[in-house]
């Protein structure tokens, strides 16, 4: 009998340690179904965001999540009234909205454009812009001067649109242009990049880099041939002196540097 109670009492163990464990699973399940990759989450009117000081943000839905374990999509709107304010933004991978979950897949034209003397609103140091976004739009950052740290973008992003960055002050070391961009006319006129890394199957538009004074050496990662539709003048009036270097690619630094002088880099540059 007491063998008896003791082998249903450790069965009762067991079936319970059981069902801890498939209670414990489906709560991972769960949680990583809708947060999994996603570090930064924050609210729709960026007041939680990282390296906010003052103001508030509209955030556009642009679709629905299907259930409670998916995520809709939404885009950065604007700043309300041009107030908003921060240093060393992080723009987050995921908006919380009234308990629904949006990737932040876009970044809406004159989001933070300062179009007027009067405007208080101004980012300062660096931006981190979130994993989940594919699209910067027209003019979206332009004219912050005081962006003058590092930009960090991800491999997930696919347009950068005209003017998206003129006029601002980023000084990366090594600024990487991943695979499959578009970058727009104009895109960076004006910022401070030491080394310009461009990936594959890239698109850059007209004076994308121009008067990047600071800019002394471009690396070509990967490129199986010379692209066919980059603009004129994309490094009007930058660094005349400098270097170029391919890797990783059947195509000589030499046949780059040419290519590249002749969409506006300095005569003065030398392959490596």
């Amino acid at each position: 009998m007491k063998y008896q109670l003791h082998l249903n009492r450790r069965q009762k163990l067991i079936s319970l340690l059981y069902l801890f464990c498939v209670l414990f699973a489906g709560l991972l399940i769960g949680f990583s179904l809708r947060f999994d990759r996603y570090a930064v989450i924050g609210n729709s009117t960026g007041t939680d965001w990282k390296g906010y000081k003052s103001g508030s943000l509209e955030i556009n839905v642009l679709t629905e999540p299907e259930n409670r374990s998916s995520h809709g999509t939404a885009s950065l709107h604007k700043s309300v009234d041009n107030l908003y304010t921060a240093n060393n933004l992080v723009i987050p991978d995921v908006i919380r909205k009234n308990n629904k979950f949006y990737d932040l897949v876009q970044i809406d034209d004159n989001a933070f454009y300062i179009d007027n003397v009067t405007s208080n609103s101004r980012l300062t140091g660096s931006l981190t812009i979130g994993n989940n976004v594919q699209t910067i739009g027209e003019y979206a950052f332009a004219l912050c001067p005081t962006l003058n740290g590092k930009l960090i973008i991800s491999d997930r992003l696919t347009q950068i649109a005209t003017c998206a960055f003129q006029g601002d002050n980023f000084n990366n070391s090594n600024f990487t242009i991943w695979k499959n961009t578009n970058v727009g006319m104009g895109a960076f006129i004006g910022n401070d990049f030491s080394q310009l890394t461009f990936r594959k199957n890239i698109v850059v538009g007209n004076s994308a880099f121009a008067i990047s004074n600071l800019l002394d050496k471009i690396i070509c990662d990967g490129w199986s041939s010379l692209p066919s539709d980059w603009g004129s003048g994309i490094f009007l009036i930058s660094n005349v002196y400098g270097y170029v270097s391919s890797i990783n690619s059947g195509l000589s630094s030499t046949a780059v540097l040419e290519f590249l002088q002749a969409h506006g880099l300095g005569q003065n540059w030398q392959a490596v």
